[in-house]
């Protein structure tokens, strides 16, 4: 710590030649309610920036802890298949992102408070220190007839005096979250600071301390008129005089009233400032994950995001209250109490995208930098991307390859009817549902040849042979369904096209069986890139 000692380095080069020039001292000696309380005030404002740096510690490792929680957490929901899950750990995530901003922002006001509180708590413990640490060398640590600082009974301290607690020049800062004390800080000033006169005028202090003798444009004396001088930044003031000096502290004024100093001079603005660093109240922040999650688990804020999501995912939803509670309970239990075993999950599960190479997967709980989970989320996005293009060509295909199953019936009939008598040119269009007709020598559109074309073509040779029209019955018609990817056949009251309604017969499922599919390769696809 820097010891700014300008004012008492100029004043002990003054005391030290007349000192030694004097055999023995003259004027009054400081009382122990007059020095002793500026040494409490050294031990106190000595607290301050480890104080300072232990509240910028805990602001940061609480700032980190938040985000690398979220970001953990926001990589978990990838693994999860479950909507409604993920939309749980999202809100969850959002809730610890909060955190890590609101405790950032706190850090950023606290630097501002830790830097002004350091900057002049250590200005008045140099000031402090260096001044009286000088009086206590120059008068020596035995009983000498000449003292400026008096021990019990105005007579010679005779070593009690401390160096070390008093500005000791060697501190060791440590680092600590714990508050200056009412005691030592208090509604008026600091510890045992009074406003009276702690210059001993008579008793055995009297004529002991040259630092009080005044002349007029004497060479012998410190002082040249028997006038109030203040030094140590206001600390102290001295109206010297060889028959009846004064020492008070703070002009013999208290330094604040009602916890709020008035900055006309170094001592007040020390004052705000210690006290704004001490008295700074922000949220609970906690340091670790178990810790952090579950206080987000807790907070009010995540049924709040979580409703949010819910509504932005289904607008139709009147509910989201009571889902959003629901789902909190469920996923993380009562007041967190499931969290440690979702984070024991979390930590085991392996993920993609922390290595170099796009294949090889790590367990989350390795990963505890935010720049390696987020390139974890940016990989699965860019994989998201990817896949959502591949998968969109796909079913444009499979779509296009069922187009004859979307045509009105009308058009299908009107490719069919135009072939005419051209057995060769209609069975080259039996994908669209085109039969040649051997009575009629007559090329036409057959519905139910037309679904079966389209389910062959959606899904390949395995279901090629299932014939819905043959089934008559509902129970038949369900059992076609056996052994089949997805559901081919349905007893329905009209085609998959929404032709030949009226009649409860077994139909082509070929239209819902695509967008099954469709919608199947998507989730396998993408849970796929997960593991």
């Amino acid at each position: 710590m820097p010891l700014l000692v300008s004012t008492a380095t100029a004043l002990m080069l003054i005391l030290t030649d007349i000192l030694a020039s004097s055999a023995l001292a003259q004027g009054d000696a400081i009382k122990t309610t007059g020095w002793q309380p500026l040494c409490k005030l050294t031990q106190t404002l000595g607290k301050i920036p480890g104080l300072a740096k232990g509240r910028l510690a805990h602001l940061r490792t609480a700032e980190k802890t938040a985000r690398t929680a979220a970001l953990k957490i926001q990589v978990y929901a990838l693994t999860k298949e479950n909507r409604s899950v993920v939309q749980a750990y999202q809100a969850l995530a959002r809730v610890l992102q909060e955190t890590a901003s609101s405790a950032a922002s706190t850090l950023q006001t606290e630097t501002t408070n830790a830097i002004d509180a350091t900057y002049y708590a250590s200005d008045m413990y140099g000031r402090a220190g260096g001044f009286l640490n000088f009086l206590n060398t120059a008068q020596g640590s035995t009983t000498q007839t000449g003292y400026c600082l008096a021990g019990s009974g105005e007579n010679h301290p005779n070593g009690a005096f401390k160096p070390a607690d008093c500005g000791n020049d060697q501190p060791s800062l440590p680092e600590h979250t714990t508050d200056i004390t009412s005691s030592e800080q208090t509604e008026t000033g600091f510890a045992d600071f009074s406003t009276g006169n702690h210059a001993d005028n008579s008793g055995s202090g009297n004529s002991k301390c040259q630092l009080f003798n005044t002349g007029s444009s004497s060479a012998s004396e410190v002082f040249q008129a028997s006038e109030k001088v203040t030094i140590l930044g206001g600390l102290v003031s001295v109206t010297p005089n060889s028959v009846s000096s004064t020492w008070k502290i703070n002009g013999g004024q208290a330094v604040a009233a009602a916890g709020i100093a008035q900055e006309t001079n170094l001592l007040a603005k020390t004052y705000n400032k210690v006290k704004a660093l001490n008295n700074a109240r922000y949220p609970i922040y906690k340091e670790t994950e178990l810790a952090a999650v579950k206080q987000a688990a807790s907070s009010p804020n995540l049924k709040r995001i979580l409703v949010n999501i819910i509504k932005q995912d289904n607008p139709e939803t009147t509910s989201s209250d009571d889902v959003a509670a629901t789902l909190i309970s469920k996923t993380f239990g009562d007041g967190g109490s499931l969290i440690d075993q979702l984070l024991t999950d979390m930590a085991s599960t392996s993920v993609k995208g922390a290595k170099d190479t796009a294949t090889e997967a790590v367990e989350i709980r390795m990963l505890n930098k935010p720049q390696d989970l987020q390139e974890v989320l940016d990989f699965y996005s860019r994989q998201r991307a990817k896949s959502i293009m591949k998968l969109t060509e796909e079913i444009k295909q499979q779509y296009k390859a069922t187009k004859t199953d979307k045509q009105p019936p009308e058009d299908k009939e009107k490719v069919c009817n135009e072939v005419g008598d051209d057995q060769q040119k209609c069975k080259a269009l039996e994908k669209e549902g085109c039969v040649f007709n051997d009575k009629d020598k007559k090329c036409k559109f057959d519905a139910t040849k037309a679904e079966q074309q389209a389910t062959q073509t959606a899904t390949g040779a395995g279901t090629a042979t299932v014939k819905c029209s043959d089934h008559k019955d509902q129970a038949t018609c369900e059992k076609a369904n056996d052994g089949q990817p997805t559901k081919v056949c349905g007893w329905k009251g009209e085609n998959s096209d929404g032709s030949d309604k009226g009649t409860y017969k077994c139909r082509d499922s070929s239209t819902l069986f695509n967008k099954k599919f469709a919608l199947g390769l998507v989730s396998a696809a993408f849970v796929a890139l997960l593991f």
